[in-house]
């Protein structure tokens, strides 16, 4: 290999970096015949960096070791492989060796800008607080660049003036007085004459607080209690006996401490005849003991006592109300059934407490939860089920009206997913509905599915009577997933004298799920877009055990009907699943074909042939559906009578 090449490739390894710390020129080709080439020749340091003295060769014996001596390793000391670090201030050649070839380095270390000072490990902002009983060991060395470096010649002192006193030895400080004085370190590096330390010494008495409960060994750091002495078969540590004594520079007082409560909340009581602490309720205060001029206080804090379930049943609560049946959870403390907290089972949840009534629990589509109820003293797991809201009052069922005025675009985007029961049966008498965004004049497949009123309504076999039907439904749009079930509305009104588009549930069902309805109403239809369910069920909707009954008159020609209207364009859409639903009307259930609107049950209108909707039952009176001899039995008893007059299904008011 010819030298020039071994060079180029030497520069191109090591790091520019490397060869521009300083140092003269590569030696000329003549000069590097049987010898080392090193990346530089000289190189400027400050104490703390380092360098990485690289070599390439020629004519030598690649097995041959190569060494590195440092001439002075006061100034530079270096490694087998070559990492020169700068340690002290001077001149020092680093020889590098390999067979019969050497070279060598010139290293010049100095301080640069930086300044060495004194460091002391522990020490901060120059203060150090001691007692009678301690000592501190002064750990001292440089700090320069970065690094920590010995100290030459340290000399520790003590200043003339102060009012403490302490010895000191090997390094060790310890003292022997109270009160405050001055510590000077001194001290060299290298040829610096470094800058004293200083630091602010307070000597204090040593003093150590010790409580305990009456006569017991045990040294309280805080004072456990528990809100009851017993429940449920069990004791709980309930009383608190405190017994203190101070030590002051190892000797020890028990009499003379003053004992204190602070105790804001009124969490304990401290009796001074009985030198005893007892409860009050769950909560924290303070105990301060005082002996001349040194105090300490402990913690004393009540715990409440866990008292497990209550109730096999769930409670049922109304997340938007919060209300919780304090009394009944807390029946066995008269005077105390007020709720202070609630948590979820693991405690890593705090809800809101006002007034007794627990806010932000979520609805869960009715599943069981649990939460952990306190009063001042106990805590029971409760079971609950909650609900988004629980309605009581016609005006309560205005939570699904929708009302965005004549933008229909907002409407497309309002989803309500929450869990809804009636408590109780709701009379709408005289109770009109604010009036909601009118959504026909757009057909089913022009809105959006999702939207709406896509959560769950449960009526629990409640009904909702004389209901008013506002504009579009009570409802307006039952979107994909909902469920509506087990409710009644009787003699719903569906006055159309005024306005146009009066349903009870809704304008459009999609993709629902309905069963155990039943809908009376013996209105006057005076105009188009009228029907007892819907203008519109789709053919995703599922619908059963339910019976719809309308006794009223008809004045319109066309889109109109007593039990739904169905889209249709070939008479072969219907929706999903329809089983056990009976409609007893002399008006018909419609079908739309082209905006022309004929009767679901015929089979044969103006030349098309149309194959009846399954499951639906259609008669023209009552006489007509009770002597049909219908099969009643996948209805729900809870909700229905079908005992009481044969062949007649009642709902159960």
């Amino acid at each position: 290999m010819k030298l020039k090449y071994l060079i180029a490739s030497l520069l191109a390894f090591f790091p520019l970096s490397l060869v521009s710390c300083g140092g003269s020129s590569t030696p000329s080709e003549s000069e590097q015949v049987n010898k080392i080439v090193l990346t530089a020749t000289e190189v400027d340091l400050v104490i703390g960096e380092s360098y990485l003295l690289g070599i390439a060769f020629t004519d030598v014996d690649p097995s041959e070791l190569t060494s590195y001596t440092s001439s002075n390793t006061d100034i530079v000391s270096v490694s087998e492989s070559g990492l020169v670090v700068a340690t002290g201030p001077g001149s020092a050649t680093v020889s590098v060796n390999k067979g019969d070839a050497s070279a060598e380095c010139e290293f010049n270390v100095s301080y640069g800008t930086q300044v060495p000072v004194i460091h002391v490990d522990g020490i901060l902002n120059n203060f150090l607080e001691l007692d009678l009983e301690s000592s501190f060991q002064l750990n001292i060395s440089v700090s320069f660049s970065g690094q920590r470096y010995a100290i030459t010649n340290p000399s520790i002192s003590i200043e003339e003036g102060g009012t403490g006193e302490a010895t000191i030895s090997d390094n060790v400080i310890t003292p022997s007085k109270t009160g405050d004085f001055v510590l000077k370190i001194t001290g060299s590096f290298n040829d610096f004459t470094l800058h004293p330390y200083y630091i602010d010494v307070t000597v204090k008495d040593a003093v150590t607080f010790y409580l305990r409960d009456g006569d017991e060994g045990f040294e309280y750091k805080e004072v456990n209690l528990y809100s009851l002495s017993e429940f449920g078969g069990k004791e709980y540590k309930d009383s608190f006996t405190p017994n203190p004594a101070i030590s002051i520079n190892g000797e020890v007082f028990t009499t003379g401490i003053a004992i204190d409560l602070i105790d804001l909340d009124s969490v304990v009581n401290y009796n001074q005849t009985t030198n005893t602490i007892t409860p009050i309720k769950a909560g924290v205060a303070s105990l301060r003991l005082t002996y001349g001029e040194y105090q300490k206080s402990y913690i004393v804090r009540v715990n409440h006592v866990f008292g497990g379930n209550i109730g096999n049943e769930p409670y049922v609560i109304d997340a938007s109300t919060g209300v919780l049946p304090s009394e009944e959870i807390f029946k066995d403390f008269p005077g105390d059934n007020k709720i202070i907290k609630a948590t979820n089972l693991d405690g890593t949840l705090d809800y809101e407490v006002v007034d007794g009534k627990v806010f932000g629990i979520q609805a869960n589509n009715f599943e069981e939860q649990q939460v952990v109820v306190y009063n001042s003293k106990i805590a029971f797991i409760v079971n609950i089920k909650a609900y988004t809201k629980i309605l009581r009052t016609p005006e309560d069922l205005n939570v699904f009206i929708i009302n965005f005025g004549e933008d229909t675009s907002k409407v497309q985007t309002f989803r309500n997913d929450g869990y809804y029961i009636l408590a109780n049966d709701i009379d709408c008498s005289g109770y009109t509905y604010p009036n909601q965004t009118r959504m026909l004049g757009m057909s089913s497949n022009q809105i959006d599915a999702n939207c709406g009123f896509v959560g769950t309504f449960d009526g629990q076999g409640h009904t909702i009577s004389n209901l008013k039907a506002p504009k579009g439904g009570l409802f307006l749009i039952i979107g994909n997933g909902a469920v509506i079930k087990n409710v009644g509305f009787k003699d719903a009104v569906l006055d159309t004298s005024k306005d146009n588009d009066k349903f009870v549930l809704a304008t459009y069902i999609y993709a629902a799920d309905i069963s155990n309805i039943f809908i009376s109403s013996s209105s006057l239809i005076e105009s188009v877009n009228n029907a007892l369910v819907a203008a519109c069920v789709t053919n995703t909707c599922a619908m059963y055990n339910s019976l719809f009954e309308f006794y009223g008159d008809a004045t319109v020609n066309q889109n109109f009907g007593s039990f739904m209207h169905v889209p249709n364009t070939n008479f072969n859409y219907h929706p999903k699943y329809l089983a056990n639903c009976h409609l007893i009307s002399e008006i018909p259930m419609t079908v739309a074909n082209n905006n022309r609107y004929f009767d679901a049950i015929d089979y044969e209108i103006e030349g098309w042939t149309y194959n009846n909707i399954p499951n639906i039952k259609h008669y023209l009176n009552e006489n007509e559906f009770i002597n049909s001899e219908n099969d009643f039995s996948t209805f729900d008893s809870r909700y229905w009578d079908t005992t009481t007059i044969p062949g007649r299904l009642i709902w159960r008011d």
